[in-house]
């Protein structure tokens, strides 16, 4: 008969066995590129939907002077065609071809071009600008395709990696910082007031995943603001200015492959303000929350 010690040791054995392949996995590092730029030429499917919410109160004396309240989704599906780079590999202009691109607000539902219309778009130096045969592309259009975020606002600028990658290769349920005085000189270049100290910065690798039969990394990044002062054209100063941004993205193990990606975004901004303009005039105060996401899906086109 096997003693109770027998038993324990036959059982371990039989424990660490089981667990050696989930030991194996945990073990595996990678390294981590989360820029895979685009070359010229590169075609692929786009599948996003965007969603923006702006609400805004302003008060002089305690009187309502505007209040808006905006919401809108856009749902895209988009083929695009890589024409331009910058020296750092940014996109600065591409062709779509739309399969679908409507917009919904509230109970409307808008198709915003039909299927077959080509545009494209550049970053001119100050905007994002866009072109179609037959003529200019509506206000609200114009805006829907921003929200989608396809060219860069930076050609010049930093690369995800330089801000939120890491040289050291990681394992799953690592995590580590980002690059916050770069960051912080980024969103400067907008107008607004931010210091590297008042930014947080949070990579993780969270987990491997399959995306199209292609093995990818599930990595989430929160950065946090406490402390953000846009540049408002009443002059007045920023009592509370608090940014959150949340980014999850899929993307392959094997860093020669741009292609399958999945990626969502998630902003929140809120800032109130509060003085005088003026002297003499009555205090004015001003309430402003922008919420932004923006989700994808990439698949090359040959």
């Amino acid at each position: 008969m096997k003693t109770m010690r027998s038993r324990l040791k036959f059982a371990a054995a039989v424990l660490a066995l089981a667990l050696a392949p989930c030991s194996a996995l945990f073990a595996q590092d990678y390294e981590i590129r989360l820029y895979r730029p685009d070359p010229v030429g590169t075609r692929f499917h786009l599948s996003a939907v965007g969603k923006q919410s702006t609400a805004q109160l302003l008060k002089q004396g305690g009187k309502v002077i505007q209040e808006t309240n905006v919401k809108f989704t856009v749902e895209a599906e988009l083929a695009v065609t890589v024409l331009a780079v910058s020296k750092k590999d940014h996109n600065t202009r591409v062709k779509l071809e739309v399969e679908k691109l409507t917009r919904i607000e509230g109970e409307a539902k808008k198709e915003l071009l039909p299927k077959g219309s080509v545009v494209t778009v550049s970053w001119d130096g100050k905007d994002q600008a866009f072109e179609m045969a037959g003529g200019a592309l509506a206000p609200d259009t114009e805006e829907s395709l921003k929200l989608l975020d396809l060219v860069t606002d930076d050609p010049d600028g930093p690369t995800d990696d330089e801000i939120l990658g890491t040289k050291d290769r990681k394992k799953v349920g690592d995590h580590w910082g980002g690059n916050a005085e770069l960051m912080a000189k980024l969103v400067g270049k907008s107008g607004a007031m931010v210091k590297k100290e008042d930014l947080t910065i949070t990579t993780t690798l969270e987990k491997i995943v399959m995306l199209d039969k292609t093995e990818c990394m599930q990595l989430g990044t929160v950065i946090t603001c406490d402390k953000f002062a846009p540049p408002l054209p009443l002059g007045i100063p920023v009592e509370k200015g608090v940014v959150k941004a949340v980014f999850s993205a899929k993307i392959p193990t094997a860093t020669a492959l741009s292609e399958p990606g999945e990626y969502s975004t998630d902003w929140t901004t809120t800032v109130i303000a509060r003085g005088k303009p003026d002297p003499a005039a009555d205090e004015v105060l001003l309430q402003m929350t922008i919420e932004q996401s923006l989700s994808g899906r990439t698949t090359e086109l040959k």
